[in-house]
């Protein structure tokens, strides 16, 4: 599996994290919601859209319900 890493504003990933914490206050995410995995899960949700479900080479390990 890789592992990219890049670089964001600090205040942008303070943003992100709060929106995370409260989607998760709301019920909308679980509890403590790991950012690498909603990271993940937008990234899939985006390729889906753009190339088409049957043309994706992965299918995501994880769901965020």
């Amino acid at each position: 599996m890789a592992r990219p890493s890049f670089t964001v504003p600090d205040d942008l990933l303070d943003d992100f994290d709060r929106a995370l914490a409260s989607k998760s206050a709301r019920g909308e995410l679980p509890p403590k919601v790991n950012r690498s995995k909603v990271v993940r899960e937008l990234m899939y949700e985006y390729a889906k859209e753009e190339l088409g479900e049957g043309n994706l080479n992965t299918t995501p390990k994880l769901t965020i319900d």
